[in-house]
């Protein structure tokens, strides 16, 4: 008979396909990046593979022991391993193996939710309203005019990043803007924005169907009894049903105009108004697979079948049993998780309590009930499905992730990271530390597990103890990986440690604070105290222009210098005449920018005024002052006008520069902070050579007679939040593995940080 190999052994569709084929006399064999996969426990595995992990340079590893193994079908069970088969299909191929997924090009049409979606449609299924966003703004009008409450889907449910797959880490929900660019933000994958989706209330079900070019050859469908994740996931304890026409035959148009080859699961939300909506084809075998096997339909012989060119007859759609119910027991343990961590931000539908949790788990299971991994002639998998998932459990612990999130041991382990910030923009409050918001979003877009305190200090003592209990607590029950601080007063809520400390230093915290007549405050000088004190005993510390280096404590080393990054998607150019139609602005004449608070006294609004108003003695022009403005308007100002003023007196890296060049547009600045590097090499912009307004005026007077934009947006393309991301959380990682190295105590550069 055929000789297999099943990839993913770890899952239990892996253990279903094993026990199936060796039944019919197949030789089975596993590969597993898992030491001791669920599947390699059946007596019917020869032998087991353990890849080094799931990239290209692993499967070719594995290539050549199936080539010694006289493999014939080689079986991807997940859309990793799918993937990475296609990429070396030739190889497998020209070795005599034939692949058991489909090509690529037939996987990306359903691979890619948004497209599986623009398929059915033309097909006469029912799909739910959705826009693929390409821009936060346009996410927010997609999300207006469908309709709150929204669901939030990533393109894909593996992400190719660094030559691996990263999980897309499932559907987020909104119910207002806020939820909304959060969940845009974290679904977001590279270029690849999420889908908004209109949230389709009722029950998830599902058809399984195994197709020889378009045609089905074989059905089931079973209805879920309890879902592992209650948001909606796949279910631990399902009972299998007769086909309800109405998800069968909207399932079977989509699969033929697919020509769909291989196994497939069409996934549908019924409402019980109408059609049942589509939701997404699962392209590969599903969770449940042993269910339909228990029920009669042996979806993995019939599919080893096609593969060796045998035809399959096309079977009934009554021909396997109904009222068969089965269990996944590790799954009602994960649910168990997801129950304790509560329903997902913005979920808007009904979530069971923990208690209701523990009485189905613990209470009587549904008549005739079996555990899906115990098999009376086939016991050992029913031990490893035990051993497995406290393996995961225990690699959760060690590296301090909860439980509820997947294992996936072939990809480095997520970090969890507490962000401690003083500065936070909420809704009604205008601050000009949105790059601080921005920053979390795209760290945890990357896979960071990023939980966010912020407070306002605003340099009242007990403000910082209340918060300084609050983070305690967090600390106490988070489970962190690291803390890292938002400035340098709030690294003091991290103090003592229990988790290595990085601080971001942006300006005011090592340099001052200027007081409202324009001078330095005394308190300023407390707070720059509180910053060096804190640096002697971080971890790592950031500093986001190199000119702050000098307001350290000489022993105390920069880690990395990462000025504040650009969403070079929301900061892009505007038409100048629809942007200012869009703001109400002047059509005609010059408008200079000034982008920050005007009672600031460190902005000097006044002598950006003076000098406007020096200027209009020789030229006609008006100062526009964008503040508490939506900061997703800024890039229509930022467009709108003909020049940006800055006349800081302080800063440590001046974003509004760097958002400004993203638009293209002229900045005439004094030198503060790093703008001088930031315009270096930038035709039409001027750093002014002093800061007496008559000096400004006559920078700006040169700037708006020159005309035009400038080409700003390529000198700031090293910024892309991307990349800095990429950085910080490089320096995240070096930090804990430094903090693992030696327990309980720091590195030895934090040790030099300690001397007093």
């Amino acid at each position: 008979m055929t000789r297999v190999l099943v990839l993913d052994g770890q899952t239990a569709h892996a253990l279903a396909c094993v026990r199936a084929l060796g039944r019919s006399g197949h030789t089975v064999y596993v590969a597993s990046a898992v030491r001791l996969p669920l599947a390699s426990w059946s007596r019917h595995c020869r032998g087991h593979f353990r890849l080094t992990d799931e990239t290209v340079g692993a499967s070719r590893a594995l290539r050549e022991w199936a080539r010694a193994q006289r493999i014939d079908i080689v079986l991807p069970m997940t859309e990793p391993s799918c993937h990475l088969c296609n990429l070396d299909r030739e190889q497998w191929e020209a070795d005599g193996v034939i692949v058991g997924c489909g090509p690529v090009e037939m996987l990306a049409r359903t691979f890619d939710k948004a497209r599986t979606l623009e398929l059915a449609e033309p097909c006469g299924v029912r799909v739910p309203s959705r826009h693929v966003p390409s821009s936060l703004a346009d996410a927010h009008a997609a999300a207006a005019a469908i309709g709150y409450p929204v669901v939030i889907k990533p393109r894909f449910s593996y992400f190719p990043r660094d030559g691996r797959f990263v999980a897309g880490g499932g559907s987020r929900y909104a119910r207002n803007a806020e939820e909304l660019e959060a969940g845009v933000v974290a679904c977001r994958q590279g270029d690849h924005w999420p889908l908004i989706q209109q949230f389709v209330p009722g029950q998830g079900k599902g058809v399984f169907a195994l197709c020889d070019h378009g045609v089905p050859v074989a059905w089931f469908a079973h209805e879920r009894l309890r879902d592992v994740r209650p948001a909606g996931s796949g279910s631990s304890l399902r009972r299998s049903v007769a086909l309800d026409p109405r998800l069968q035959e909207p399932a079977a148009r989509l699969l033929a105009a697919l020509r769909w080859h291989g196994p497939a699961m069409v996934e549908f939300r019924d409402d019980g108004v109408g059609a049942p909506s589509l939701m997404e084809v699962n392209g590969r075998f599903w969770g449940s697979l042993e269910l339909s096997i228990a029920s009669g339909v042996d979806f993995p012989s019939m599919w080893v079948s096609l593969l060796r060119g045998v035809p399959v007859p096309p079977n009934e759609a009554s021909a396997f049993r109904t009222g068969v119910t089965r269990r996944w027991l590790w799954g009602d343990v994960r649910r168990m998780g997801h129950l304790i961590t509560g329903a997902p931000r913005g979920f808007p539908g009904t979530y069971p309590s923990v208690l209701q949790g523990l009485k189905e788990v613990l209470g009587p299971q549904p008549r005739g009930t079996r555990i899906e991994t115990w098999q009376s002639d086939d016991p050992m998998p029913a031990v490893g499905e035990w051993i497995q998932g406290l393996g995961e459990l225990v690699g959760s612990l060690r590296s301090r992730r909860p439980i509820t999130k997947p294992v996936a041991s072939s990809y480095a382990a997520p970090l969890r990271v507490l962000m401690i910030t003083s500065g936070w923009p909420t809704p009604g409050r205008p601050q000009t530390t949105h790059f601080v918001k921005r920053q979390a979003e795209f760290v945890r877009a990357a896979g960071v597990d990023v939980d966010v305190f912020h407070f306002r200090g605003v340099r009242k003592v007990l403000n910082y103890i209340v918060a300084w209990l609050k983070v305690r607590r967090r600390l106490r029950r988070g489970a962190y990986d690291l803390v890292h601080a938002q400035f340098g007063q709030s690294g003091l809520l991290a103090l003592p440690k229990t988790a290595p400390l990085v601080v971001t230093y942006r300006g005011s915290d090592l340099l001052g604070i200027v007081g409202e007549d324009g001078r330095y405050l005394r308190i300023g000088k407390l707070l720059t105290g509180i910053a060096r004190f804190v640096a002697r005993r971080a971890d790592a510390v950031i500093l986001v222009s190199e000119h702050m280096r000098a307001a350290l404590p000489p022993e105390v080393p920069v880690d990395l210098v990462l000025p504040s990054g650009l969403d070079l998607e929301l900061f892009r150019p505007v038409p100048a005449a629809e942007a200012r139609r869009r703001l109400g602005l002047p059509a005609e004449r010059h408008l200079v920018l000034f982008a920050g608070n005007p009672a600031q006294a460190r902005k000097r609004h006044d002598l950006a005024q003076h000098a406007v108003a020096i200027l209009n003695r020789s030229l006609d022009a008006e100062l526009v002052v964008a503040w508490g403005v939506p900061h997703t308007d800024m890039p229509l100002y930022m467009s709108a006008c003909s020049a940006l003023v800055v006349t800081s007196m302080q800063e440590g890296s001046t974003n509004v520069v760097k958002e400004a060049l993203a638009c293209d547009l002229p900045v005439v600045s004094v030198a503060v902070g790093d703008v001088a590097e930031r315009l270096r090499g930038v035709a039409g912009c001027e750093l002014c050579v002093d800061e007496r307004p008559e000096a400004i005026a006559a920078a700006l007077e040169r700037v708006l007679r020159r005309g035009g934009r400038v080409a700003g947006r390529e000198a700031v393309q090293q910024l892309d939040e991307h990349r800095q991301t990429e950085r910080l959380i490089g320096l995240y990682r070096r930090v804990r593995e430094r903090w693992r190295a030696e327990p309980g105590t720091a590195h030895p550069e934090a040790a030099l940080r300690s001397v007093p």
